[in-house]
Protein backbone atom coordinates (compact mmCIF):
# COMPACT_ATOMS: atom_id res chain seq x y z
CA UNK A 1 0.00 0.00 0.00
CA UNK A 2 1.43 3.62 -0.66
CA UNK A 3 -0.07 6.79 0.37
CA UNK A 4 -0.12 10.13 -0.97
CA UNK A 5 -0.89 13.58 0.16
CA UNK A 6 -4.39 15.38 -0.87
CA UNK A 7 -4.57 18.92 -1.42
CA UNK A 8 -7.33 21.40 -0.40
CA UNK A 9 -8.87 21.42 -4.51
CA UNK A 10 -9.03 17.28 -3.96
CA UNK A 11 -11.45 18.25 -0.77
CA UNK A 12 -13.22 20.96 -2.03
CA UNK A 13 -14.16 18.42 -5.21
CA UNK A 14 -14.75 15.34 -2.91
CA UNK A 15 -17.16 16.77 -0.54
CA UNK A 16 -18.94 18.60 -3.60
CA UNK A 17 -20.08 15.12 -4.57
CA UNK A 18 -22.40 14.71 -1.51
CA UNK A 19 -25.05 16.73 -3.47
CA UNK A 20 -23.63 19.18 -5.21
CA UNK A 21 -22.24 17.82 -8.41
CA UNK A 22 -21.22 14.24 -9.60
CA UNK A 23 -17.95 15.83 -9.72
CA UNK A 24 -16.77 14.06 -12.97
CA UNK A 25 -15.23 15.21 -15.89
CA UNK A 26 -16.21 12.95 -19.06
CA UNK A 27 -14.78 12.50 -22.56
CA UNK A 28 -16.59 10.81 -25.48
CA UNK A 29 -13.85 9.42 -27.88
CA UNK A 30 -15.23 8.40 -31.59
CA UNK A 31 -13.14 6.44 -33.63
CA UNK A 32 -13.48 4.88 -37.11
CA UNK A 33 -11.56 1.47 -36.30
CA UNK A 34 -11.12 -1.05 -34.11
CA UNK A 35 -9.25 -1.05 -30.96
CA UNK A 36 -7.64 -3.92 -29.33
CA UNK A 37 -9.08 -4.23 -26.16
CA UNK A 38 -6.91 -6.14 -24.13
CA UNK A 39 -4.14 -3.50 -24.97
CA UNK A 40 -6.65 -0.74 -23.92
CA UNK A 41 -7.23 -2.36 -19.93
CA UNK A 42 -3.38 -3.15 -20.59
CA UNK A 43 -2.96 1.09 -21.23
CA UNK A 44 -5.61 1.87 -18.48
CA UNK A 45 -3.61 0.28 -15.60
CA UNK A 46 -0.22 1.45 -16.88
CA UNK A 47 -1.84 5.11 -16.59
CA UNK A 48 -2.02 4.20 -13.13
CA UNK A 49 1.00 3.58 -12.69
CA UNK A 50 2.60 6.43 -14.55
CA UNK A 51 0.52 8.68 -12.29
CA UNK A 52 -0.04 6.82 -9.27
CA UNK A 53 -3.14 8.64 -7.77
CA UNK A 54 -5.62 7.97 -10.46
CA UNK A 55 -5.08 4.37 -9.02
CA UNK A 56 -5.88 5.03 -5.44
CA UNK A 57 -9.06 5.81 -3.17
CA UNK A 58 -9.76 8.54 -1.01
CA UNK A 59 -9.21 8.15 2.50
CA UNK A 60 -10.96 10.32 4.72
CA UNK A 61 -9.36 11.61 7.96
CA UNK A 62 -10.18 14.19 10.63
CA UNK A 63 -7.28 16.93 9.38
CA UNK A 64 -5.40 15.47 6.91
CA UNK A 65 -7.25 12.73 4.06
CA UNK A 66 -5.10 10.57 2.26
CA UNK A 67 -4.53 8.79 -1.13
CA UNK A 68 -4.56 5.39 -0.70
CA UNK A 69 -3.44 2.82 -3.27
CA UNK A 70 -5.85 -0.08 -4.30
CA UNK A 71 -4.81 -3.32 -5.57
CA UNK A 72 -8.08 -4.90 -7.38
CA UNK A 73 -9.80 -3.02 -9.45
CA UNK A 74 -11.80 -3.04 -13.10
CA UNK A 75 -9.84 -1.07 -15.23
CA UNK A 76 -11.82 -1.30 -18.33
CA UNK A 77 -15.04 -2.57 -19.32
CA UNK A 78 -16.36 -3.65 -22.88
CA UNK A 79 -19.81 -3.33 -24.02
CA UNK A 80 -20.93 -4.82 -27.61
CA UNK A 81 -24.10 -3.12 -28.86
CA UNK A 82 -26.24 -2.23 -31.56
CA UNK A 83 -27.14 1.01 -29.91
CA UNK A 84 -24.39 2.95 -29.67
CA UNK A 85 -25.62 6.15 -28.19
CA UNK A 86 -27.66 4.61 -25.47
CA UNK A 87 -24.77 2.64 -24.15
CA UNK A 88 -22.45 5.73 -24.48
CA UNK A 89 -25.56 7.77 -22.16
CA UNK A 90 -25.60 5.17 -19.91
CA UNK A 91 -22.02 4.61 -19.45
CA UNK A 92 -22.07 8.54 -18.60
CA UNK A 93 -24.74 8.43 -15.71
CA UNK A 94 -22.83 6.48 -13.81
CA UNK A 95 -20.55 7.47 -10.99
CA UNK A 96 -16.93 7.24 -9.05
CA UNK A 97 -17.31 6.48 -5.50
CA UNK A 98 -14.00 7.92 -4.39
CA UNK A 99 -13.51 6.18 -1.44
CA UNK A 100 -13.72 2.63 -2.87
CA UNK A 101 -12.82 2.49 -6.20
CA UNK A 102 -10.01 4.25 -8.50
CA UNK A 103 -10.28 8.22 -9.84
CA UNK A 104 -10.70 7.16 -13.68
CA UNK A 105 -12.84 4.74 -15.08
CA UNK A 106 -13.30 4.18 -19.18
CA UNK A 107 -15.30 1.84 -20.73
CA UNK A 108 -14.92 0.45 -24.53
CA UNK A 109 -18.03 0.53 -26.81
CA UNK A 110 -17.77 -1.74 -29.52
CA UNK A 111 -20.61 -1.20 -32.50
CA UNK A 112 -21.05 -3.04 -35.74
CA UNK A 113 -18.11 -0.74 -37.56
CA UNK A 114 -16.15 1.51 -34.87
CA UNK A 115 -15.61 1.77 -31.52
CA UNK A 116 -16.16 4.49 -28.77
CA UNK A 117 -14.34 5.24 -25.97
CA UNK A 118 -15.69 6.36 -22.67
CA UNK A 119 -13.33 8.25 -20.44
CA UNK A 120 -14.61 9.41 -16.62
CA UNK A 121 -12.03 11.39 -14.41
CA UNK A 122 -13.25 12.29 -11.21
CA UNK A 123 -12.65 15.79 -10.35
CA UNK A 124 -11.47 14.92 -6.59
CA UNK A 125 -8.24 13.65 -8.59
CA UNK A 126 -7.54 16.54 -11.36
CA UNK A 127 -9.25 19.71 -12.79
CA UNK A 128 -10.39 20.10 -16.68
CA UNK A 129 -6.40 20.80 -18.19
CA UNK A 130 -5.41 17.83 -15.63
CA UNK A 131 -7.79 15.59 -17.57
CA UNK A 132 -6.07 17.02 -20.88
CA UNK A 133 -3.08 15.78 -20.10
CA UNK A 134 -4.53 12.58 -19.26
CA UNK A 135 -6.25 11.86 -22.97
CA UNK A 136 -2.74 12.85 -24.04
CA UNK A 137 -1.11 9.87 -21.52
CA UNK A 138 -3.47 7.09 -22.36
CA UNK A 139 -3.46 7.49 -26.26
CA UNK A 140 0.27 7.54 -25.77
CA UNK A 141 0.61 4.47 -23.74
CA UNK A 142 -1.27 2.63 -25.78
CA UNK A 143 0.77 3.80 -29.09
CA UNK A 144 3.67 2.59 -27.07
CA UNK A 145 1.79 -0.74 -26.30
CA UNK A 146 1.01 -1.10 -29.84
CA UNK A 147 4.79 -0.89 -30.50
CA UNK A 148 6.65 -2.86 -27.34
CA UNK A 149 4.41 -4.94 -25.53
CA UNK A 150 6.39 -5.00 -22.74
CA UNK A 151 6.62 -1.02 -22.41
CA UNK A 152 6.10 0.53 -19.08
CA UNK A 153 6.08 4.56 -18.84
CA UNK A 154 7.83 6.40 -16.15
CA UNK A 155 6.23 6.87 -13.34
CA UNK A 156 5.66 10.52 -11.92
CA UNK A 157 5.25 11.05 -8.60
CA UNK A 158 5.40 15.25 -7.58
CA UNK A 159 3.87 17.56 -5.44
CA UNK A 160 0.39 17.98 -6.34
CA UNK A 161 -0.29 21.18 -3.96
CA UNK A 162 0.36 24.80 -4.79
CA UNK A 163 3.63 24.87 -3.79
CA UNK A 164 5.43 25.33 -6.76
CA UNK A 165 2.99 28.28 -7.73
CA UNK A 166 4.17 29.93 -5.04
CA UNK A 167 7.56 29.53 -5.90
CA UNK A 168 7.34 30.38 -9.28
CA UNK A 169 5.54 33.98 -8.04
CA UNK A 170 8.60 34.05 -5.71
CA UNK A 171 5.77 34.64 -3.34
CA UNK A 172 6.92 33.41 0.01
CA UNK A 173 5.03 35.26 2.85
CA UNK A 174 1.16 33.78 1.57
CA UNK A 175 -0.37 35.66 4.85
CA UNK A 176 1.09 38.66 3.73
CA UNK A 177 0.26 38.46 0.15
CA UNK A 178 -3.19 37.78 0.39
CA UNK A 179 -5.72 40.32 -0.09
CA UNK A 180 -9.26 38.39 0.76
CA UNK A 181 -11.18 41.20 -1.02
CA UNK A 182 -10.35 40.17 -4.30
CA UNK A 183 -11.71 37.09 -3.90
CA UNK A 184 -15.43 37.95 -4.32
CA UNK A 185 -17.33 34.82 -4.64
CA UNK A 186 -20.80 36.32 -3.34
CA UNK A 187 -23.56 34.94 -5.50
CA UNK A 188 -26.34 37.05 -6.52
CA UNK A 189 -28.36 35.11 -9.25
CA UNK A 190 -28.74 31.56 -10.70
CA UNK A 191 -29.87 29.92 -14.12
CA UNK A 192 -33.73 29.49 -13.09
CA UNK A 193 -34.26 26.70 -10.99
CA UNK A 194 -37.03 24.65 -11.46
CA UNK A 195 -37.12 22.03 -8.14
CA UNK A 196 -34.31 22.67 -5.72
CA UNK A 197 -35.40 20.35 -2.55
CA UNK A 198 -36.76 17.21 -4.31
CA UNK A 199 -34.58 16.60 -7.21
CA UNK A 200 -33.80 13.61 -8.75
CA UNK A 201 -30.77 11.60 -9.37
CA UNK A 202 -31.04 11.20 -13.45
CA UNK A 203 -28.25 12.50 -15.30
CA UNK A 204 -28.97 13.99 -18.19
CA UNK A 205 -26.50 16.18 -20.62
CA UNK A 206 -27.00 18.09 -23.77
CA UNK A 207 -24.38 19.47 -26.29
CA UNK A 208 -24.42 21.85 -28.88
CA UNK A 209 -21.41 21.97 -31.88
CA UNK A 210 -19.75 24.55 -33.87
CA UNK A 211 -17.39 23.06 -36.52
CA UNK A 212 -15.42 23.65 -39.76
CA UNK A 213 -16.11 27.18 -41.44
CA UNK A 214 -18.27 28.18 -39.19
CA UNK A 215 -15.46 27.61 -35.76
CA UNK A 216 -13.07 28.84 -38.39
CA UNK A 217 -15.49 32.38 -38.93
CA UNK A 218 -15.14 32.40 -35.14
CA UNK A 219 -11.24 32.96 -34.79
CA UNK A 220 -11.78 35.56 -38.20
CA UNK A 221 -13.94 37.16 -35.86
CA UNK A 222 -10.96 36.92 -32.74
CA UNK A 223 -8.90 38.57 -34.52
CA UNK A 224 -10.56 41.37 -36.30
CA UNK A 225 -11.57 42.77 -32.78
CA UNK A 226 -8.36 41.39 -30.59
CA UNK A 227 -10.63 39.19 -28.33
CA UNK A 228 -10.31 35.71 -27.37
CA UNK A 229 -12.64 32.99 -28.18
CA UNK A 230 -13.22 32.64 -24.41
CA UNK A 231 -13.96 36.02 -24.08
CA UNK A 232 -16.51 35.75 -27.13
CA UNK A 233 -18.46 32.90 -25.52
CA UNK A 234 -18.26 34.24 -22.20
CA UNK A 235 -20.06 37.52 -23.67
CA UNK A 236 -23.16 34.93 -25.63
CA UNK A 237 -23.34 33.30 -22.36
CA UNK A 238 -23.90 35.94 -20.49
CA UNK A 239 -26.13 36.99 -23.44
CA UNK A 240 -28.13 34.57 -23.21
CA UNK A 241 -28.41 34.02 -19.40
CA UNK A 242 -30.33 37.17 -19.11
CA UNK A 243 -33.14 36.35 -21.32
CA UNK A 244 -33.96 34.17 -18.10
CA UNK A 245 -34.51 36.65 -15.99
CA UNK A 246 -35.91 40.69 -14.93
CA UNK A 247 -33.04 42.45 -13.29
CA UNK A 248 -32.61 46.35 -12.81
CA UNK A 249 -29.20 45.21 -11.44
CA UNK A 250 -26.15 46.98 -13.13
CA UNK A 251 -24.29 44.11 -13.34
CA UNK A 252 -24.32 40.23 -13.22
CA UNK A 253 -21.60 37.66 -11.82
CA UNK A 254 -20.56 35.19 -14.32
CA UNK A 255 -17.90 32.43 -12.38
CA UNK A 256 -15.07 30.53 -13.89
CA UNK A 257 -11.77 28.22 -13.54
CA UNK A 258 -8.60 29.41 -13.84
CA UNK A 259 -5.77 27.39 -14.97
CA UNK A 260 -3.11 28.24 -12.12
CA UNK A 261 -0.27 26.30 -14.44
CA UNK A 262 -0.35 29.44 -16.88
CA UNK A 263 2.54 30.88 -14.47
CA UNK A 264 4.70 27.78 -14.31
CA UNK A 265 7.76 27.14 -16.75
CA UNK A 266 5.66 25.41 -19.91
CA UNK A 267 7.85 21.85 -19.19
CA UNK A 268 6.25 21.80 -15.67
CA UNK A 269 2.43 22.19 -16.81
CA UNK A 270 1.92 19.04 -17.79
CA UNK A 271 0.64 17.93 -13.96
CA UNK A 272 -2.49 15.18 -13.68
CA UNK A 273 -3.82 16.90 -10.49
CA UNK A 274 -6.05 20.16 -9.66
CA UNK A 275 -4.13 23.23 -10.12
CA UNK A 276 -6.95 25.64 -10.45
CA UNK A 277 -8.76 28.43 -9.20
CA UNK A 278 -12.78 29.91 -9.02
CA UNK A 279 -12.99 33.55 -10.30
CA UNK A 280 -16.12 35.81 -10.36
CA UNK A 281 -16.36 38.23 -13.24
CA UNK A 282 -19.04 41.50 -12.86
CA UNK A 283 -20.31 41.98 -16.39
CA UNK A 284 -22.52 45.20 -16.90
CA UNK A 285 -26.31 44.45 -18.12
CA UNK A 286 -26.63 46.07 -21.21
CA UNK A 287 -29.51 45.77 -22.29
CA UNK A 288 -30.63 46.51 -26.00
CA UNK A 289 -27.01 47.48 -26.57
CA UNK A 290 -26.00 44.74 -28.98
CA UNK A 291 -23.31 41.80 -28.96
CA UNK A 292 -20.28 43.85 -30.34
CA UNK A 293 -21.10 45.89 -27.27
CA UNK A 294 -21.46 43.41 -24.72
CA UNK A 295 -18.20 42.01 -26.31
CA UNK A 296 -15.99 44.47 -25.43
CA UNK A 297 -17.39 45.42 -22.08
CA UNK A 298 -16.41 41.65 -21.19
CA UNK A 299 -13.14 41.57 -22.77
CA UNK A 300 -12.73 45.30 -20.47
CA UNK A 301 -13.78 43.34 -17.27
CA UNK A 302 -11.40 40.22 -18.15
CA UNK A 303 -8.35 42.65 -18.29
CA UNK A 304 -9.12 44.77 -15.46
CA UNK A 305 -10.09 41.52 -13.34
CA UNK A 306 -6.95 39.39 -14.28
CA UNK A 307 -4.75 42.06 -13.72
CA UNK A 308 -5.64 42.22 -10.31
CA UNK A 309 -4.37 38.56 -10.03
CA UNK A 310 -7.96 37.28 -8.30
CA UNK A 311 -6.99 33.60 -9.11
CA UNK A 312 -4.06 33.72 -7.33
CA UNK A 313 -5.34 35.55 -4.38
CA UNK A 314 -8.36 32.18 -4.83
CA UNK A 315 -5.97 29.60 -4.83
CA UNK A 316 -4.46 31.45 -1.38
CA UNK A 317 -7.60 31.16 0.69
CA UNK A 318 -8.34 28.22 0.28
CA UNK A 319 -4.90 27.29 1.23
CA UNK A 320 -5.14 28.76 4.53
CA UNK A 321 -8.29 27.25 4.75
CA UNK A 322 -6.83 24.30 4.65
CA UNK A 323 -4.62 24.63 7.53
CA UNK A 324 -8.23 24.48 9.59
CA UNK A 325 -8.67 20.76 8.82
CA UNK A 326 -10.77 18.02 6.78
CA UNK A 327 -13.60 18.53 8.90
CA UNK A 328 -13.90 22.25 9.16
CA UNK A 329 -13.80 22.28 5.25
CA UNK A 330 -15.88 19.99 4.95
CA UNK A 331 -17.98 21.61 7.08
CA UNK A 332 -18.08 24.80 5.65
CA UNK A 333 -18.56 23.47 2.13
CA UNK A 334 -21.83 21.79 3.07
CA UNK A 335 -23.00 24.85 4.77
CA UNK A 336 -22.47 27.04 2.03
CA UNK A 337 -24.26 24.79 -0.07
CA UNK A 338 -27.26 24.46 2.12
CA UNK A 339 -26.95 28.76 2.28
CA UNK A 340 -26.83 28.09 -1.31
CA UNK A 341 -30.14 25.60 -1.44
CA UNK A 342 -31.97 27.90 0.72
CA UNK A 343 -31.78 31.43 -0.78
CA UNK A 344 -31.86 29.62 -4.96
CA UNK A 345 -28.98 31.90 -5.93
CA UNK A 346 -25.64 30.04 -7.08
CA UNK A 347 -23.64 32.34 -9.41
CA UNK A 348 -24.01 31.04 -13.61
CA UNK A 349 -20.48 28.77 -14.19
CA UNK A 350 -18.28 28.45 -17.11
CA UNK A 351 -15.46 26.26 -18.25
CA UNK A 352 -13.63 26.27 -21.26
CA UNK A 353 -11.06 23.66 -21.70
CA UNK A 354 -9.59 25.14 -24.78
CA UNK A 355 -8.24 22.86 -27.25
CA UNK A 356 -8.19 19.61 -26.11
CA UNK A 357 -4.92 18.51 -28.62
CA UNK A 358 -3.36 20.12 -30.17
CA UNK A 359 -2.77 17.58 -32.88
CA UNK A 360 -4.83 14.35 -33.80
CA UNK A 361 -4.60 11.96 -31.26
CA UNK A 362 -4.43 8.22 -31.82
CA UNK A 363 -4.18 4.60 -30.20
CA UNK A 364 -1.69 3.36 -32.73
CA UNK A 365 -2.87 3.42 -35.84
CA UNK A 366 -6.38 4.35 -35.01
CA UNK A 367 -7.02 7.72 -35.44
CA UNK A 368 -9.56 9.66 -32.72
CA UNK A 369 -11.91 11.44 -35.23
CA UNK A 370 -13.89 13.28 -32.70
CA UNK A 371 -13.98 13.59 -29.10
CA UNK A 372 -16.79 16.07 -26.94
CA UNK A 373 -16.53 16.68 -23.72
CA UNK A 374 -19.03 15.88 -21.03
CA UNK A 375 -19.19 18.64 -17.92
CA UNK A 376 -19.30 17.52 -14.01
CA UNK A 377 -23.36 17.17 -13.72
CA UNK A 378 -25.05 20.05 -10.63
CA UNK A 379 -27.59 19.89 -8.99
CA UNK A 380 -29.73 23.13 -8.97
CA UNK A 381 -29.49 25.73 -8.47
CA UNK A 382 -26.30 25.37 -9.47
CA UNK A 383 -24.87 25.27 -13.38
CA UNK A 384 -22.07 25.30 -15.36
CA UNK A 385 -21.42 25.31 -19.62
CA UNK A 386 -18.74 23.48 -20.84
CA UNK A 387 -16.57 23.98 -23.73
CA UNK A 388 -14.41 22.06 -25.11
CA UNK A 389 -12.49 22.08 -29.09
CA UNK A 390 -10.97 19.35 -30.62
CA UNK A 391 -10.13 18.19 -34.90
CA UNK A 392 -12.11 21.83 -35.74
CA UNK A 393 -14.80 20.92 -33.66
CA UNK A 394 -15.78 23.02 -30.57
CA UNK A 395 -18.30 21.29 -28.12
CA UNK A 396 -20.71 23.51 -25.76
CA UNK A 397 -22.24 20.74 -22.92
CA UNK A 398 -24.37 21.18 -20.25
CA UNK A 399 -24.82 18.50 -17.76
CA UNK A 400 -27.67 18.32 -14.80
CA UNK A 401 -30.34 16.22 -13.23
CA UNK A 402 -33.68 15.88 -14.11
CA UNK A 403 -36.33 17.83 -12.25
CA UNK A 404 -34.22 20.44 -10.73
CA UNK A 405 -34.10 22.70 -13.82
CA UNK A 406 -36.04 22.44 -17.16
CA UNK A 407 -34.85 20.67 -19.92
CA UNK A 408 -36.34 23.03 -22.16
CA UNK A 409 -34.88 26.28 -20.54
CA UNK A 410 -31.71 24.20 -21.25
CA UNK A 411 -32.09 23.83 -24.57
CA UNK A 412 -33.06 27.15 -25.43
CA UNK A 413 -29.96 28.27 -23.36
CA UNK A 414 -27.48 26.37 -25.90
CA UNK A 415 -29.32 26.93 -28.90
CA UNK A 416 -29.35 30.72 -28.13
CA UNK A 417 -25.50 30.81 -27.26
CA UNK A 418 -24.75 28.79 -30.69
CA UNK A 419 -27.04 30.87 -32.63
CA UNK A 420 -25.00 34.28 -31.16
CA UNK A 421 -21.21 32.12 -32.19
CA UNK A 422 -22.42 31.28 -35.77
CA UNK A 423 -24.32 34.42 -36.22
CA UNK A 424 -20.96 36.76 -35.87
CA UNK A 425 -19.44 38.10 -39.12
CA UNK A 426 -15.36 38.75 -39.83
CA UNK A 427 -16.09 40.30 -43.20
Amino acid sequence: MKYFDTTNQDWFNYVSQSGMSNGLIQFVLKTAGKIDYALLKKAVYLSFYAEPVLGCRFMEKNQLPLWKTIDEFEVCKLIITDNVQRAVDNFLAEIIFSPEVPQVKTCLIRGKHADTICIKINHSACDGSGAKYYLNLLTKIYTELKRDEDYIPEQRIYDRSTKRLYEALEIDNKERFFQPEVVNLTSTWSFPAENISDQSDVFVYDNRRLAGGELRNLYYYSRKYNVTINNIILAAYFISLLEFIDTDDKFKEIQFMVDLRRYLPEVSRDMINNFSAIVNVNLPVNANKGFLEMLKNTNSAMKDLMSRKPDIHGAIGSDLMMEEGFNIVKNFINEDWNTIKKTGKCTPMISNLGILSSKLLYFGNIAIDDIYLITPAFHSPAFMLGIGTYNDCLTLSASYYKGGISEEKVKLLLDSVITILKSLKSD
